[in-house]
């Protein structure tokens, strides 16, 4: 099976000796995303160590989780999760409480058997329709990906946001028949999972701020409100831009997180948000 790029480890970027102290803020990202979405953002961090961890399409939604617990190597870290990325980073949150230290989600992705269907997107609705072809007829994909580069080619990327510079065909989900196949698997199930169905982690107490684009087409910006409210402890933050924000507006997106991290560190396990 092809290899996305990903993380093998842990590489944290220190900015200084004396600071290498503050816990690390690791960049959970979306499910076929590579790490260059972040670099803007990344660069916009500072004092804490940063790096950013990407899933393999060959891991089980489990299997994410236990991989990025294990990366943590039993250091707590602010996890800083994009589009899909926040399912997982809850999860880690639940199960290993000792690895967070608190969550901020962007642009995230909550589509699952508890949200309500009429929250879906145009750009949902016809994801699940291509994904679960893929899923039935596998023999269908290379030609579903000849369909969707003719229909790229006159509706441009940029409709969902996406910056020319990171729409790289060695590198998209649509790239060959065998890796449109493994993320459609990786995506519906990631579809079937909804973890706040779990007790624990709507009791989570942990900070929570959740930022959502203003103009994002792929992910509705009432689910994301949703999410928000789901936790006794969270901050919502609108910036502008759509779904690829943490690049296209980064200051934004990074004064939001500078912000959050601030008071984390100001009053390390204590911080509260009102509601």
């Amino acid at each position: 099976m092809p290899r996305l790029s990903t993380s093998s480890s842990i590489n944290f970027r220190k900015r200084s000796v004396s600071e290498s102290t503050l816990p690390p803020v690791v960049f959970v990202n979306a499910l076929g995303q590579g790490p260059a979405a972040w670099s803007r953002l990344r660069d916009r961090i500072g004092r804490h160590p940063t790096s950013v961890w990407s899933p393999e399409l060959s891991w089980t939604r489990t299997g994410q989780e236990e991989q990025l617990a294990r990366l943590l190597s039993g250091r707590s870290a602010h996890l800083v999760a994009w589009c899909t990325g926040p399912k997982t980073a809850l999860h880690v949150a639940a199960d290993y409480p000792e690895l967070v230290e608190s969550l901020v989600f962007l642009n995230p992705s909550f589509k699952g058997p508890g949200r309500p269907l009429d929250i879906d997107t145009e750009y949902e609705s016809e994801l699940v329709d291509l994904l679960s072809t893929v899923r039935s007829r596998p023999g269908m994909a290379a030609r579903l990906i000849d369909a969707l580069n003719r229909r790229r080619a006159s509706n441009p990327s940029s409709s969902i946001g996406l910056p020319a510079e990171l729409d790289d065909p060695g590198t998209s989900v649509f790239r060959d028949a065998a890796t449109l196949i493994a993320y459609a698997e990786r995506h519906l199930e990631f579809w079937a999972d909804d973890p706040l169905m779990d007790p624990r982690v709507k009791a989570l107490e942990v900070p929570i701020t959740v930022v959502s684009g203003a103009q994002d087409v792929v992910v509705a910006p009432s689910d994301v409100a949703r999410i928000a409210a789901s936790f006794p402890r969270s901050n919502s933050v609108e910036v502008s831009g759509g779904h690829f924000a943490l690049y296209t507006h980064s200051d934004e997106v990074a004064q939001a997180l500078s912000a959050h991290l601030a008071a984390a560190d100001v009053e390390p396990g204590s911080l509260s948000f009102p509601r």
